[in-house]
């Protein structure tokens, strides 16, 4: 589909003109700016229409144009006549040869539309579930299959463990099916909030807190590799430049397996700064502890 670029003294006044060129609402068409205005700069935009609006035809014609000389009109009828007669034979062969080859051609059977095959579960090691956490493993079992089918998201829930931790019921879920990509999410924040949302309800319907923790075709495991791996290239690089080396913004959890994975470092050691979700880890090397650290371990 053909853009049209125009400019104007502002933004709104160049789509306008687009607009204008192109005889369609704002509704009809995608927008970019090119170009702010500014500094005697005109804003540029470009204007393309959407898939499926048809343009206005601009050309009109002249009225000169319906002044020719009737003998010229006629003469062309007439030609136009013949035209249009010799189309409707040609059309009739046609129609008859099309008839002969549908009738002579075999049918094509139209395959079934076959669903993706899904792909096979890892083998599971028995669960650890103890008696007085199994209740609270069954209710955030029913709750989560209930999110996953409001999401229109199916999939197979498995206990990975239910066990009493300082005296509150942790219940370790896994799932599994052909939707683990949407779950996930990017960098697990889809599998976090819905981890959060399913707590939630679960302590609300077991009627006493409850520690729900989602897992998503084996993401936990994959995701603490990687952050182990970043903590360790974090330390060299400290130990290397000899200056503190600031980590992503993370989760508690995941802040907790970085500090976990450098607590017995050497060279280094482990703080967090910030706060909400702009809290971060920092790696220092030992000696910058010595003027006072980047903030408080947590």
């Amino acid at each position: 589909m053909e853009s049209v670029e125009a400019t104007g003294r502002t933004v709104d006044e160049a789509i306008e003109n687009a607009l204008d060129e192109l005889g369609l609402e704002r509704d009809e068409v995608t927008i970019e700016v090119l170009a702010q205005a500014g500094q005697g700069r005109p804003a540029r935009v470009r204007v393309t229409p959407l898939e499926g609006i048809e343009l206005e035809d601009d050309d009109e014609y002249d009225d000169d144009e319906y002044e020719d000389d009737d003998d010229d009109e006629e003469g062309d009828e007439e030609d136009v006549v013949e035209d249009d007669e010799e189309d409707e034979i040609d059309d009739e062969e046609d129609d008859d040869l099309d008839d002969d080859e549908e009738e002579d051609a075999p049918a094509i059977p139209v395959p079934a539309r076959v669903p993706p095959p899904r792909r096979a579960p890892a083998p599971r090691v028995a669960a650890e579930i103890s008696a007085e956490a199994r209740p609270a493993a069954e209710v955030a079992v029913a709750v989560l299959q209930e999110l996953l089918g409001y999401m229109d998201l199916q999939s197979d829930v498995h206990v990975d463990s239910a066990v009493m931790e300082e005296g509150l019921p942790t219940v370790e879920l896994s799932i599994h099916g052909e939707y683990g990509g949407i779950l996930i999410g990017r960098r697990g924040e889809t599998l976090q909030a819905l981890q959060f949302l399913a707590g939630l309800l679960v302590s609300r319907r077991a009627e006493r807190r409850v520690r729900v923790v989602l897992d998503a075709e084996g993401y936990r495991e994959r995701r603490s590799r990687l952050l182990r791996d970043i903590a360790m290239r974090a330390a060299e690089r400290a130990q290397r430049y000899r200056q503190p080396v600031f980590l992503d913004p993370m989760s508690p959890a995941e802040r907790r397996i970085v500090h976990m994975t450098l607590a017995d470092h050497q060279g280094v050691s482990t703080h967090s700064v910030g706060e909400g979700d702009s809290r971060r880890v920092v790696v220092s090397p030992r000696q910058a502890q010595r003027f006072g650290g980047y903030g408080q371990q947590r």
